[in-house]
């Protein structure tokens, strides 16, 4: 999962420690491709995200 914005927020109870949920800032480094990607996030951020992923074959899921 990516979660999106201009700057991190954390919530309680969920570690964005940038392996199973990311931020937009360690998106970048993901090394492996996942077969489903939830984005959230709506913005301008999570919808490039998404549009630069999805060619590359996950099911993409972008959530506001």
């Amino acid at each position: 999962m990516i979660a999106t914005g201009s700057e991190s927020t954390t919530l309680q109870g969920v570690e964005v420690a940038e392996k199973l949920v990311v931020s937009s800032t360690g998106a970048p480094e993901l090394h492996a491709v996942p077969k489903h990607l939830p984005i959230v996030g709506a913005c301008i951020t999570g919808l490039e995200h998404g549009s630069v992923r999805a060619p590359l074959g996950p099911e993409v899921t972008v959530v506001d």
